[in-house]
């Protein structure tokens, strides 16, 4: 059974010329959310309120911004979606990438961490009772959800 969840509060509007897309400014949903780097030049995010601290996946090297936070009520609060700037113009063919680490609320740890955005042009994300499938054109990932 598929849920529906409106995903357009998540996602950047895509812009019609990838040379018109612009680095992502943060939704202020996002506050909170802060950038730490490891000694070996990986990436976390962590959230005092929250008491959460989660690995980010990053295509550049780069800092990566938060830029939005989702609890979907539709899942149950069983997720949180986490999207942040992960890549930008000149250190990953040329592309402004952005990310969305869906976090596994009762765990704290994150499921998967699609591409949800490539120079403004939103990925295709299919929403289940049970699993979350998400195409960026190149393929595909598949992630399951927790029980609720």
């Amino acid at each position: 059974m598929k849920t529906a969840i409106a995903l357009l509060c998540l996602l950047a509007a895509a812009p019609a010329a990838a040379q018109d897309c612009t680095l992502p400014v943060a939704n202020p949903r996002a506050d909170g959310w802060v950038m730490e780097q490891s000694p070996d030049d990986g990436w976390s995010a962590s959230h005092e309120v929250l008491s959460l601290t989660v690995l980010l996946t990053v295509d550049a090297p780069v800092t990566p911004l938060a830029l939005d936070w989702y609890v979907p009520p539709e899942l149950g609060s069983r997720v949180g979606l986490l999207r942040y700037f992960s890549g930008e113009p000149g250190t990953y063919e040329l592309t402004v990438l952005e990310r969305t680490a869906v976090i596994d609320l009762e765990s704290g740890l994150i499921l998967a961490a699609p591409i949800s955005s490539a120079n403004c042009v939103p990925t295709v994300w299919t929403w289940y009772e049970d699993r979350l499938e998400v195409d960026d054109g190149h393929g595909g990932v598949v992630v399951e959800l927790p029980a609720g």
